[in-house]
């Protein structure tokens, strides 16, 4: 299958023919010392090409070839951690789903798909990770998602200046009410 919208129709015929390609006759442009080549537009799905070639005599040759032309990303979608997340633990879990003939890299590293859906770990570093999930379909379309999420394992620091110690005794006249 193509994802460019147009296909490249090239060949040989010996010299002094009538070449077509679509029924769009092939200038000197297109054709000459024996080779032709010509970029023909392709329509999304099932594309016919049929190259035909003519001599003085009227004699025909024909070929024809079905190329299918799919340019339609798989779909991706991620359900989790959602982009901005921040997390307490590095390690996560990234859920999401695509199409189910499509190939799920995470970070580079190859996904298992079950009916489309995958689920695989992800070990992150404190501070900023960027995840960027990439689906690749059948015929090459590319489908990419990238999140950030935040990795904090430190406790926070916390501090309390009065009461300074525990099990200290207050009186109400210490504080305003």
């Amino acid at each position: 299958a193509f994802t460019a919208t147009a296909a490249d129709v090239s060949g040989q015929a010996e010299d002094g023919l009538i070449i077509t390609v679509n029924n769009f006759v092939l200038d000197s442009v297109h054709y000459h010392d024996g080779l032709f080549q010509y970029a023909l537009s392709l329509v999304r799905g099932e594309n016919l090409i049929t190259v035909k070639a003519v001599d003085p005599a009227g004699n025909v040759a024909r070929l024809t070839r079905t190329v299918f032309l799919d340019d339609v990303l798989p779909t991706l979608s991620v359900s989790e951690p959602r982009d901005g997340t921040h997390l307490r633990a590095a390690t996560m879990m990234v859920v999401g789903s695509t199409d189910v003939d499509a190939l799920v890299t995470i970070n580079d590293e190859t996904v298992d798909l079950d009916h489309g859906t995958f689920r695989h770990s992800v070990v992150g570093i404190e501070g900023q990770n960027a995840i960027r999930i990439v689906a690749t379909d059948p015929s090459g379309n590319v489908a990419t998602v990238t999140i950030t999420v935040w990795v904090d394992t430190a406790t926070p620091m916390l501090v309390m200046a009065s009461p300074s110690k525990d099990g200290e005794i207050v009186k109400v006249a210490d504080y305003d009410i």
